[in-house]
């Protein structure tokens, strides 16, 4: 079973490398976005699209919630010049092997927004991560550790032999649709075909990557609420004595200075019902603070900037700028980056870089 999905690779996840022209076609143009399948190795994929992308002048580190980050959100920078290198159910060691590949490439921007909260500092919760296991290993000196190469193989056989993949492979074989799989469109066609559909289409994201997610008013109440039951069971079993992944985070914003670059940390927020219910758990609240405070003190000690979008949208922000309990919507993400600017003093980080190259980049 594992050969025959290995040999139908439906969703492209280990032959990605056959659709390089289109993503250096989609590095090459500012209107253009990828239609992807939707069990593709996002990791794999920003691997394979570093090589064709200039360098940035911003780059965002996060998880899901920061997918809707896009260039347009900020007036003062050029499309070209802003990298979203966001990865679904990201976590510390997805950010340290990204970090890493930007390295590699010689991509270095000015500014990097690293962008975490509670399960960004958890990563025995998802392995995903493992795909870039070599550039993480590069960054703390590990490339002679066989350990990663196992993980790469236990996480390799899991995805072979998913029930998902399986009926995936079969699809492709029955249909002969994988040649769909990722597509190069016109980006307003997107926003074409979400209007033709009442926003029911597939997700589609470019490779930055863009999320373009409509709003269900009327779940979206009941979505928060679940996942606040989830939330405070999460901070509930959290153990603060585990300082190893604070321990990672500081050596990451210590390495993004030492190489001229200016670290900017930000600790997300949740929906206003997810918070009050975190809250009113005493427990959960205290080990929240705990965590709050940690990140400060690593902020303060490596001499990055500290935003706390936690607190600050707790209870001043309207609940549709939410998708959900944790993820911000197009235009929650809109004013989520303008306050992030005002906070860390973006502008003046990167007006201080142009004088250093004579170079004009405000509008």
């Amino acid at each position: 079973l594992a050969l025959f999905n290995y040999r139908v690779d439906p969703n492209y996840r280990y032959s990605i490398h056959t659709i390089r022209p289109k993503l250096k076609k989609l590095a090459e143009s500012n209107d253009l976005a990828l239609c992807t399948p939707t069990n593709y190795n996002d990791r794999v994929l920003i691997e394979n699209y570093m090589e064709y992308v200039s360098k940035p002048r911003i780059c965002v580190l996060g998880g899901s919630y920061v997918l809707n980050f896009q260039p347009e959100m900020l007036a003062f920078i050029d499309r070209s010049e802003f990298l979203n290198l966001g990865v679904t159910a990201g976590n510390i060691n997805d950010y340290i092997a990204i970090w890493q590949l930007i390295k590699d490439y010689k991509k270095i921007p000015d500014i990097v927004i690293v962008c975490v909260e509670f399960q960004s500092l958890c990563s025995s919760q998802s392995k995903s991560w493992i795909s870039l296991q070599k550039y993480y290993s590069r960054f703390f000196n590990m490339q002679g550790s066989i350990l990663p190469c196992i993980l790469k193989i236990q996480l390799n056989l899991k995805d072979l032999l998913s029930l998902e993949t399986t009926i995936e492979s079969f699809r492709v074989m029955i249909f002969q649709e994988k040649t769909k799989g990722f597509e190069v469109v016109k980006e307003c066609d997107i926003y074409s075909a979400l209007e033709n559909t009442g926003g029911k289409t597939r997700s589609f994201s470019k490779v930055y990557p863009k999320r373009i997610d409509e709003i269900d008013e009327n779940a979206l109440e009941s979505k928060a609420l679940y996942i606040s039951i989830g939330a405070t069971n999460a901070w509930r079993h959290w153990a603060p004595a585990n300082n190893t992944e604070f321990q990672k985070l500081e050596k990451l914003l210590r390495d993004i200075k030492e190489v001229g670059s200016a670290p900017v940390l930000v600790l997300m927020p949740y929906h206003p019902t997810v918070f009050q219910a975190i809250s009113r758990d005493n427990g959960s609240y205290e080990k929240m603070t705990v965590f709050r405070n940690k990140l400060l003190q690593i902020a303060r000690r490596e001499d990055a900037c500290f935003y706390d979008a936690m607190l600050k949208y707790r209870d001043k922000y309207p609940r549709k700028l939410f998708r959900d309990g944790v993820h911000l919507s197009l235009e929650g993400s809109k004013i989520f980056m303008r306050d992030v600017l005002n906070k860390s003093k973006i502008q003046q980080i990167l007006l201080d870089s142009n004088r250093n190259h004579n170079k004009k980049y405000v509008k």
